[in-house]
């Protein structure tokens, strides 16, 4: 992991309203990520929610202690809950 990829070099957004998504939203951190899904809820038609990440991660960071699906599910939570 870590590796830079073509992504971050990317115009995601421009790339999603050229193929038609009615709105695009970015978060890069928490808070964005909070507003953004507020919004979402008042939103019709297609729509991307672009999150971007960083390449780097803390110094004190272990191996990860969850499953993919469990991953998914917190996610899944944080979304439907907040």
């Amino acid at each position: 992991g870590g590796q830079p990829t073509l992504g971050f070099r990317l115009d995601i957004a421009s790339i999603a309203k050229g193929c038609g998504y009615a709105h695009v939203l970015t978060a890069s951190d928490k808070e964005g990520l909070s507003c953004a899904l507020e919004k979402l809820s008042g939103l019709s038609g297609p729509v991307l929610l672009e999150i971007k990440v960083r390449i780097d991660s803390r110094d004190d960071l272990g191996r990860p202690t969850t499953t993919p699906v469990e991953n998914k599910e917190h996610f899944m939570d944080f979304i439907t809950n907040g």
